[in-house]
């Protein structure tokens, strides 16, 4: 929801390990997130056509209208994270579930198969929705699992990536 770290981009490993370094080390100041302000700043800040990678479980409002803009004047890759838990919710009984960034809570029956399916279904759709997304507008989209090894998709999206490039 607020800038907390801009490192202006340079060539080289050691400015890839260097900002690497600088998120790894990064104290947030607030918890709450808005991926369209950060895509709005980008779009606001990187004038020159730039490989722009987004790196979120994307569970945000309207962001397709700066996705869009972003992959009009940018090369940009969209890598999703999820968690097993967010597309098969355990059964836990009626629970509590704290929305951190709203500082809300809400009391939900984990057993109930609407809620389950319900939630799944959700996740599910919107990773779906991003992958059309990147589709329509040639964008390169990911969705990785937090429990598998990313290390061979990535690998293989780079090269997917250079086959394409290629051939342009």
């Amino acid at each position: 929801d607020q800038r907390e770290l801009y490192v202006k981009s340079t060539k080289g490993n050691v400015s890839g390990y260097r900002m690497i370094q600088q998120l790894f080390d990064l104290e947030p100041k607030s918890v709450k997130t808005d991926l369209n302000e950060a895509m709005k700043f980008t779009l606001q800040t990187i004038k020159r056509k730039s490989i722009i990678f987004i790196i979120s479980d994307f569970i945000d409002l309207d962001l397709e209208k700066n996705l869009i803009h972003l992959a009009q004047q940018h090369d940009l890759i969209c890598i999703q994270l999820q968690d097993d838990r967010e597309l098969n919710f355990p059964k836990l009984g009626i629970i509590p579930l704290k929305d951190v960034e709203q500082g809300k809570t809400v009391w939900v029956n984990t057993n109930s198969s609407n809620f389950a399916t319900l939630f799944s279904k959700k996740q599910q759709q919107n990773r779906l929705d991003l992958e059309d997304l990147g589709k329509k507008y040639r964008f390169n989209f990911l969705s990785i699992n937090t429990n598998d090894d990313f290390v061979p998709q990535l690998v293989r999206l780079f090269k997917i990536r250079n086959l394409s490039k290629k051939r342009a």
